[in-house]
C-alpha cells in the first residue's frame, strides 16, 4: 500500500523521489500541563484551525496532554482526513507553541518549504489516499495513523525551485480567492433578495397593484374569514358523508370488522388576540390573519418505533433528512413494509401535504408535496399538516419558510422553552396571513417565476464554486509534477541538498553521540554506600 505522487522515470531533472517519512515527526516532545509551570501558551488546537489563529491559554487552562511545536512545523489533522485541514505552525507570539495531539507534526527542515509541504498535503490525491485508508465509523469518529504518511512517496525539487513553486501557487490561489469570494458574497446577496422577496409577498406588497387593477375581486377580511369558516364546514360534511358510505359498507359485510369511527368537527382556534396581533405585520385590505389550525383537517405526526418495518422496498417513509432545505427531496429516502392494522396509518401522506420537521437538527423546515407519492408515510419527527382547502397549501408553505414570518414563529416556539423541536399546539396555534384565492394564486405565480430564477442563479454560482476548487487542484497537480515553473539548471539538485543535509545531521548525531560517552567516561566514579558492622 504506497501512494507514488512521482516517478523516478519522470520527474524532471534535479528532483528525486522521496517518502514522506523522511519528514514526519516521529518522537514529539510531550506537555503535560499538570508538570508545566504556569504561563501563557500558543495553542493549535484542531478546532481553531477554522479561524487561521491558535487559541492563547493559560496553562491552567488546558486539560490534556499536548505536543510541543515550533515555528515552521506543518500540521496535518488525523481526525475526518476528507476535511484536509492543513496548517503551518506561525509566529503569533514569544510564548511557547504546543499543539493538539490530533495533529500529525512534520518538523521544518532545510529539504523541504514548510508552505510546499503544506500545499502537497492538501492536493485530492493526498487526502483521498488518507480518507481511504482512515479508519473508524464516519465523520468525526474516523482517523489515519501517523504512520500512514510513510507510505506516501513524493517527488522534490530544488530548494531554489520549491520556493518559485510556492510562490506561482500563491499568486494563483489569490486570484482565484478573489473570484471565489465574489462567488459566495453572490450567494448571500441571492439568499437576502430571497427573504426580501418572502417578507414583500406576505405583507401584499408584490400584488399591491394587481389589487387597484381588480377591485371587483376584492372582499374584505371578515369575508374572508366567513369563507375560510365555510370550507371547514363544507369539508365536515364531506367526511360525514364518506363515513356515512364506509358505515353501509361495513353493515353489508357483516358486521365482522371494527365499525368507522366517526369523523369529529375540528373545534374552531379563536382569532388572533389584540397582543397577538400587534406582533404581526398589518396587511392589506382583503387580508387576515388566522390561527393555521383553522385552516387544517388535521396535524398529525409519525409513529413511534417504525424502525422494526424498514425494508428495502414497500412505502416511502419520509424523515427529516428530507426536509432539511425546506423542500421535499426524496434521493435519499427509507422504505417501510408494513402490517395491514399497524398503527400510524393516519400519517399516510397526500398530493399538497405541509410537512414540517418537529425534532432534531433540521427542526421548523418546513416542505409541500408537490407529487403524487403511491404510499408514503411520516416518521415521528415530521408533523403532516393537510388543509381544507389544498389550493391554499404553495401559499402557506412559501410563508412558514420566509425568515421574517412562519420560520420566526417556529424558531420561537421551537426554542423558546430550551427545546430544539415542535409539538403539535405549537403549529395549530401559529398566525398565518391568508388572502383571496384569486390573489393567492397570483402571489404564488409571481413568487415561483422569481424563485425559479433564483434557484438557476444558485445552481450556476454552486457549478462555478466546483470549478474554482477543481482549478485548484489542477494547479496543485501540475506543481507536483514540475509543470507549474521552469527548472532552472543552476539550482542545486535535491538529492545532493538531500545528501548534504543527512550527512550533516549524521555528523551532528555522532558529535552527541561521542560528547555523551566522553562525559560517561570522565564522570567521578560513585563511592560504594558504607556498610553497618554486624554486632559481635
Amino acid at each position: 500500500m504506497v501512494l507514488q505522487l512521482a516517478d523516478k522515470h519522470t520527474i524532471p531533472n534535479g528532483w528525486t523521489v522521496i517518502g514522506l517519512g523522511e519528514f514526519r515527526n516521529k518522537k514529539s516532545i510531550s506537555f503535560n500541563p499538570q508538570n508545566e509551570t504556569e504561563r501563557k501558551l500558543e495553542l493549535y488546537s484542531v478546532p481553531s484551525h477554522s479561524t487561521h489563529e491558535p487559541e492563547i491559554l493559560s496553562n491552567s487552562d488546558i486539560g490534556s496532554n499536548k505536543q510541543y511545536v515550533t515555528t515552521g512545523d506543518v500540521l496535518i489533522s488525523k481526525i475526518n482526513p476528507r476535511l484536509n485541514r492543513t496548517w503551518v505552525v506561525g509566529n503569533f507570539t514569544a510564548h511557547d507553541k504546543i499543539a493538539s495531539t490530533e495533529w500529525v507534526v512534520f518538523k521544518k527542515q532545510n529539504t523541504i518549504s514548510s508552505a510546499f509541504l503544506k500545499y502537497l498535503l492538501e492536493t485530492v490525491s493526498v487526502r483521498d489516499y488518507l480518507s481511504h485508508n482512515a479508519s473508524g465509523v464516519g465523520g468525526s469518529l474516523t482517523r489515519v495513523k501517523p504512520i500512514l504518511f510513510d507510505t506516501i512517496e513524493i517527488g522534490l525539487p530544488p530548494a531554489a525551485e520549491q520556493t518559485r513553486i510556492v510562490e506561482k501557487i500563491e499568486e494563483l490561489f489569490s486570484e482565484l480567492d478573489k473570484g471565489v469570494e465574489s462567488l459566495k458574497t453572490a450567494q448571500q446577496q441571492l439568499k437576502v433578495y430571497r427573504q426580501a422577496l418572502l417578507k414583500q409577498a406576505f405583507e401584499g406588497k408584490l400584488t399591491e397593484q394587481w389589487r387597484k387593477d381588480n377591485p371587483d375581486k376584492m372582499e374584505s377580511a371578515e369575508q374572508l374569514l366567513a369563507c375560510v369558516k365555510a370550507e371547514r364546514g363544507v369539508r365536515y360534511q364531506q367526511q360525514l358523508d364518506e363515513w356515512k358510505q364506509a358505515v353501509n359498507a361495513w353493515e353489508a359485510a357483516g358486521k365482522e370488522v371494527k365499525k368507522p369511527t366517526k369523523p369529529k368537527q375540528a373545534k374552531e382556534l379563536p382569532s388572533l388576540t389584540a397582543d397577538e396581533l400587534a406582533g404581526v405585520p398589518a396587511l392589506p385590505e382583503g387580508w387576515a390573519w388566522i390561527k393555521f389550525g383553522n385552516l387544517t383537517d388535521y396535524v398529525t405526526s409519525g409513529s413511534r418505533g417504525w424502525k422494526e418495518y424498514y425494508s428495502n422496498s414497500g412505502a416511502t417513509f419520509i424523515r427529516a433528512q428530507n426536509l432539511k432545505h425546506d423542500s421535499l427531496n426524496l434521493n435519499d429516502i427509507a422504505y417501510v413494509d408494513l402490517p395491514e392494522t399497524v398503527e400510524g396509518k393516519r400519517s399516510k401522506v397526500n398530493t399538497d401535504d405541509i410537512l414540517i420537521t418537529i425534532t432534531g437538527a433540521n427542526v421548523t423546515k418546513a416542505g409541500i408535496v408537490i407529487e403524487h407519492l403511491e404510499e408514503a408515510y411520516v416518521s415521528q419527527h415530521v408533523a403532516l399538516c393537510r388543509l381544507v382547502n389544498t389550493s391554499r397549501a404553495n401559499f402557506i408553505h412559501q410563508y412558514l419558510i420566509s425568515g421574517t414570518g412562519g420560520r420566526k414563529q417556529l424558531e420561537k416556539a421551537a426554542y423558546g422553552a430550551g427545546k430544539p423541536g415542535l409539538n403539535l399546539d405549537n403549529i395549530y396555534y401559529l398566525s398565518v396571513p391568508v388572502a383571496s384565492e384569486a390573489e393567492s394564486k397570483i402571489v404564488i405565480e409571481y413568487l415561483q417565476a422569481q424563485l425559479s430564477l433564483l434557484e438557476k442563479l444558485e445552481a450556476d454560482l454552486k457549478i462555478n464554486l466546483k470549478k474554482s476548487e477543481a482549478l485548484r487542484q489542477s494547479i496543485l497537480k501540475k506543481a507536483f509534477s514540475g509543470q507549474l515553473v521552469a527548472q532552472d539548471p543552476n539550482d542545486e539538485p535535491a538529492s545532493e541538498l538531500l545528501k548534504r543535509i543527512r550527512t550533516e545531521r549524521e555528523t551532528a548525531e555522532l558529535a552527541e553521540k561521542e560528547a555523551k560517552a566522553k562525559a560517561k567516561k570522565t564522570a567521578p566514579k560513585r563511592k560504594p554506600k558504607a556498610t553497618k558492622p554486624t554486632a559481635a
